[in-house]
């Protein structure tokens, strides 16, 4: 019998971004090198595995969630491993054959993946069609991470035939975007500091600053590439100025793009 969504276990709604989030690995090893918000009780899927009695949050593999794909009785918008890093350290890649094996059987979906591990990424030929490669970059130190991923991606778009995106989520100081940042990206995401709680961190509290954001939201939007804000506070986002009306945003809702591959999934 097939199943909408909302009715498997473990396959739940992702907020905002049309996706169910298939949590089939958990937990991450990065260091905090890698990850700005490592330990400091800012990850929001740190923060559950506490929660939950995972002090470690290490990584974890899920095998009995593998059949929830084939139970969807429509094509979906697929968050994969949000839970985790899937290209942390110490993933078996094992556990990542046995996920893309998955996706190719069900290449209907679209499999959106995320990572703070660009170099990771480049290695394997054998990804599914129809997947998301994600880019997570919180300050200008991650911004070399994007023109790997883009290179990554160049060297095997023959066979991946992957589309790329960014999550600028959360920034967490100044960043000095390029236009080149947005050569073949698909999709991006900009967004404001919260705490595991999902509280939005203000500015005087160490939170994101308009001005951090004001010249990113400009440069995706002379690039073409559609943006979803998420996270912001109105006091911050009246300060941003919409480079589609020329005046401060009012709400988020006046600039949240879904790409029309997500849509076409709704």
């Amino acid at each position: 019998m097939s199943l909408h969504g909302s009715q498997i276990p473990y396959l739940s709604r992702t907020s905002g971004c049309n996706a169910l989030r298939w949590d089939i690995l958990t937990g991450c090893d990065n260091p905090s090198e890698i990850c700005a918000v490592k330990g400091r009780a800012l990850c929001w899927a740190e923060c559950k595995a506490w929660r939950t009695g995972d002090p470690d949050f290490a990584p974890a593999f899920h095998p009995e969630l593998l059949p929830c794909i084939g139970r969807l009785h429509r094509p979906r918008n697929i968050a994969v491993g949000f839970g985790g890093d899937m290209w942390s350290p110490g993933v078996d890649i094992e556990w990542k054959m046995q996920t893309w094996r998955i996706e190719r059987l069900y290449p209907r979906n679209n499999y959106i993946h995320l990572t703070k591990c660009a170099r990771a990424v480049g290695t394997p030929w054998y990804l599914p069609p129809r997947i998301w490669m994600g880019i997570s970059v919180c300050n200008q130190g991650d911004a070399s991470q994007i023109h790997i991923i883009q290179n990554v991606q160049r060297h095997t778009t023959r066979v991946l035939h992957a589309k790329r995106w960014i999550s600028f989520e959360p920034i967490l100081g100044p960043l000095l975007p390029e236009i080149g940042w947005f050569i073949d990206i698909s999709f991006v995401v900009i967004g404001g500091l919260s705490d595991g709680n999902g509280r939005i961190i203000p500015p005087d509290e160490g939170g994101t600053r308009a001005e951090w954001i004001d010249p990113l939201i400009q440069q995706v939007h002379n690039a073409g590439v559609p943006c979803y804000l998420k996270n912001l506070r109105r006091d911050v986002l009246r300060q941003i100025t919409n480079p589609r009306t020329g005046r401060p945003f009012e709400t988020m809702n006046e600039m949240r793009d879904l790409p029309k591959e997500w849509l076409a999934l709704k």
